[in-house]
């Protein structure tokens, strides 16, 4: 059973308003989401990032480049939004200038839902459709929060001792 404390922590200046971090028991462990953000942080930038990468090496490229040639899209240019999503997947797997590949893949999901999946034909059409718009929620929020400690980025902020 899932329990919710608050905590509240002391302000680092007089005057600020306190803190708030939410404390979950789980099993008897309580997990604090302020210490484990960097870990949670990197398991979602792995998740998202996979699914465009799983895209583009499970199916069959063929039936994708066909299927966009009964819509009118050249193969080159179907092949350029392949290009996008492996270093979109991969730079946000890694987290190398992720708001940027954040905003390319938010590019590229947009046009592939304007394009395949507009809700206008069978159930499949709504389940694609209201995926592809999950996932631009997930990168909109990976654009402005960042990619976390646990990154190529975030390594370059952590100052070197010596």
């Amino acid at each position: 059973m899932l329990k919710s404390v608050t905590v509240r922590l002391r302000p680092s200046a007089p005057f600020q308003l306190l803190n708030k971090v939410t404390l979950i028991r789980v099993g008897g462990v309580m997990l604090d989401f302020m210490d484990n953000n960097k870990y949670l942080m990197l398991i979602a930038r792995i998740l998202l990032g996979l699914v465009f990468i799983y895209f583009i090496v499970a199916p069959n490229p063929s039936h994708t480049i066909a299927t966009a040639a009964t819509k009118g899209i050249p193969a080159f240019l179907v092949w350029g939004f392949f290009a996008v999503k492996l270093v979109g997947g991969t730079a946000i797997i890694i987290g190398f200038q992720t708001r940027i590949a954040s905003l390319a893949l938010i590019f590229l999901v947009c046009c592939t839902v304007i394009i395949f999946h507009l809700p206008n034909g069978p159930a499949t059409f709504y389940v694609m459709f209201f995926k592809e718009l999950c996932m631009i929620g997930g990168l909109l929020i990976l654009a402005v929060v960042g990619p976390g400690e646990l990154s190529v980025d975030g390594c370059k902020k952590i100052p070197k001792v010596a």
